[in-house]
């Protein structure tokens, strides 16, 4: 037996935790890394830990070709040049917070410099002459000539009149062009009576930035604010390369060049007395005149002015063109821009929950998207690509969007968002479905086409089909969510599968989906089934068993079994019986009501079976040894029968038909054991290189399933051990947690990088 060959799996784009969705050069459908014309362009996906993999998209194999270590950090975003060799860096370093470098030999094409905090987000012109942006944390973004790249400028705080190059913002500072070096350029001031202010503050205690004196008296009209006074969340350029953007967490603006409307915190008097003294009257003292060449951020008592702006620059200069939206954009932090194809339009994602679409020329907003009401609808990323407009919602959740009809998205594709411990599966009218359950408590569902010859044989390496397939393009190209969260650099990944994010109703035909009801399990869901009446039986951390109707997909008070230890592991047979194995307990629960209990079995029990015909049950426990109950009533009776495993117990269950107990261990070995028999050894069987954590039998009870902590799946055939299908990294960032049969041919796995996957297996 081994696996059939097919069509490799459709490459995927990742979105990780702090990152964005956008497109890259040459990018010939949603998702897809760019591609030259010259040469096979790879993905370069990278993660927190700072390192950044290139893998050759054009091969079936998708092999690895080089990994960097740019600097010791989590990478925040990528960037390509519009030729695809050279690749910009950035995220949370410790001396640098970013690079640029050839993608295929790693020679360095210019510095990043010019913040002390980390960089959020970098994107380069697509067109020459080469031009390079970066927003950070300190409240800046940088503009960059280049190759190779060096330091123009700070975006934002300079002098009318002055060089680029010549004033940076950040507590009067001085910084020479070429460099990231700074000098102080002015004492610290404390604002006094003396200042013509009393009781409010500035200077390095409370401002962001510093402007030179104009004269012995300088006023405002002299002075350009610095743009953006909170963190710079992200930077791009239009595809023309004509103009790029910059978003902010919070920009607060300052009264100058652009001077804004008071804020409420601030009553206008105060502010029209304070205008008046530092333009009109001669400051006295060093302090005096040191405030009037000052703009001061009023920070005292929440005295700030805080507008929400996305500015527009020109591509190639740097110089300031437009801020849209006038004093505000959005009514919270904005977290991302992305241009339209033809550089004419901007979708803005914001903290408020909403997206906008912008028109750049007219400085107005064309469509404003209303996302929700909850805290999670808050919109982290957004993507325009061709004529898909996408958000990401600090749920998870990929929303697209519908410019005909703002209020409502044409899609949201939801799932799990924390790493999933169990699934099970269940057919109901022609569909199967799964059930998948995560680390935080969520249930997804997911309907799965009925059985037909199309799921006969095939690839055992691949998919047989996407679970999620949002992007209505040539490839089929699936979206991927990270189970660490929203974030900010869309980053191309290898593998096969698809992530979801939260309890939903999945169809793999067509995409649509649904979620439960009510309130679920408030922690991990470590085991669940479906029972004979077709309810959904779940355990979880939080000390309880739940019985959900899979019918009203919602969750009722009214089927929660509390119990007094937490539960590891559930099973259920006929008549209504439910068995729970606890921390050192065994329950036996009698329609929804428990019954009877086994209190310090002398064991600490694991894992759970129940035979199929109902009258035996099978724990396993951390002894290595698995033990026989009978049912009874409503009570458990121990057979005193003893089956050796040759390590600690991690899963065990009873074939379809109930002749055979397959054992899986901690010391790499299934073993299965004949009922008929006196449940004597049938067979042993090897082939795992780690710890054996779930196994499942096939619907033909010919063949078995087995995962591993070392992210393999091996599909076993009863009647011959060597004869075996190997699925190798079935999940390359996590061990399989758990797996199921939706038919003879179709196995669901899954692990805890969030995803859920099919596999179509060949014999």
């Amino acid at each position: 037996m081994s696996a059939g060959s097919g069509a490799p799996p459709a490459a995927r784009t990742r979105c990780w935790p702090e990152a964005r969705l956008r497109p890259r050069p040459h990018e010939p459908a949603l998702g897809l890394p760019a591609r030259s014309e010259h040469f096979s362009l790879p993905a370069v996906p990278a993660d927190v830990s700072g390192k950044l993999r290139i893998w050759d998209t054009t091969q079936k194999e998708h092999l690895l070709k080089y990994e960097y270590q740019p600097f010791a950090g989590k990478i925040k975003d990528i960037a390509w040049t519009e030729d695809s060799k050279r690749i910009a860096v950035v995220g949370e370093g410790r001396e640098k917070f970013g690079a640029v470098f050839l993608w295929d030999s790693g020679s360095s094409v210019g510095e990043i410099t010019g913040h002390n905090k980390v960089i959020n987000s970098v994107d380069i012109k697509q067109s020459r002459p080469y031009r390079l942006a970066t927003g950070s944390d300190d409240n800046c973004a940088a503009f960059f000539e280049g190759p190779p790249f060096k330091f123009k400028f700070t975006i934002g705080v300079r002098a009318r009149g002055a060089k680029r190059g010549s004033w940076a913002p950040g507590r009067g500072a001085l910084a020479r062009p070429g460099t990231g070096h700074r000098r102080s350029a002015l004492p610290a001031v404390r604002g006094t009576r003396r200042a013509g202010l009393a009781g409010h503050t500035w200077g390095r205690e409370a401002g962001r930035a510093s402007w030179p004196r104009r004269g012995p008296h300088a006023s405002s009209d002299h002075l350009l604010p610095q743009d953006h006074g909170r963190f710079v969340n992200c930077v791009r350029f239009s595809p023309d390369g004509n103009r790029f953007a910059t978003a902010s967490a919070d920009g607060q603006v300052r009264a100058g060049a652009e001077a804004p409307s008071p804020s409420p915190a601030l009553p206008r008097a105060d502010l029209a007395a304070w205008r008046t003294h530092i333009t009109q009257q001669p400051p006295s003292g060093q302090r005096g005149q040191a405030a009037a060449c000052r703009l001061p951020e009023l920070t005292s008592r929440g005295d700030t002015f805080s507008f929400l702006k996305i500015y527009i620059y020109d591509g190639k200069t740097g110089e300031k063109v437009c801020a849209l939206g006038g004093d505000k954009a959005h009514d919270g932090g904005i977290y991302a821009v992305s241009w339209s194809p033809d550089s004419t339009h901007l979708l803005s994602a914001s903290g408020d929950k909403t997206s906008k679409i912008w028109d750049v020329s007219v400085n107005s907003v064309v469509s404003t998207f209303p996302m929700g009401s909850s805290v999670l609808d808050q919109q982290l990323g957004c993507l325009w690509q061709r004529a898909h407009l996408l958000s990401v919602s600090l749920s998870g959740y990929i929303n697209y969007l519908d410019r005909d009809n703002p209020s409502k998205p044409l899609r949201v594709v939801k799932g799990h968002s924390k790493s999933i411990q169990c699934l099970t599966v269940h057919k109901n009218g022609g569909k199967s479905y799964i059930y998948s359950g995560s680390h935080d408590g969520h249930i997804n569902i997911r309907s799965c086409p009925a059985a037909s010859a199309e799921h006969g044989p095939g690839c055992g390496r691949a998919p047989r089909v996407p679970l999620l397939c949002p992007a209505q393009s040539q490839s089929r190209g699936e979206l991927e969510t990270s189970p660490l969260g929203p974030g900010r650099a869309a980053l191309p990944s290898p593998q096969p599968g698809f992530s979801l994010t939260c309890p939903h109703y999945w169809d793999s035909e067509t995409g649509e989906n649904d979620s439960f009801a009510g309130k679920g399990h408030t922690n991990q869901v470590s085991r669940m089934t479906v029972d004979e009446s077709g309810q959904l039986v779940s355990c979880s951390m939080d000390d309880t068993v739940r019985y959900t109707s899979l019918v009203l997909r919602d969750y009722s008070g009214q089927g929660v079994v509390k119990l007094d230890v937490q539960p590891k592991c559930v099973a259920v047979g006929p008549g209504g019986y439910t068995v729970v194995v606890c921390i050192g307990q065994i329950v036996l629960l009698k329609d929804q009501k428990k019954c009877f209990s086994i209190d310090n079995p002398g064991y600490e029990p694991e894992v759970v079976a129940v035979h199929p015909g109902g009258d035996t049950v099978a724990v396993g426990g951390s002894d290595g040894n698995v033990r026989l109950y009978s049912i009874l009533g409503t009570t458990l009776k121990d057979e005193g029968k003893l089956l050796e495993a040759k390590g600690p117990v991690t899963d065990l269950a009873f074939s379809h038909d109930g002749a055979f107990l397959a054992v899986c261990d901690a010391s790499k070995v299934v073993t299965v054991f004949s009922v008929a028999d006196g449940y004597s050894e049938n067979n042993v069987f090897y082939g795992h290189h780690a710890k054996i954590v779930c196994l499942a039998w096939s619907p033909d009870n010919e063949h078995f399933a087995s995962g591993g902590m070392d992210m393999m799946v091996y599909v076993w055939t009863l009647s011959d051990p060597e004869t075996r299908v190997k699925i190798q990294d079935a999940h390359r960032l996590h061990h399989v947690s758990s797996l199921a049969w939706l038919d003879e041919h179709t196995l669901v796995t899954t692990s805890h990088d969030a995803s859920v996957k099919e596999w179509t297996i060949a014999y």
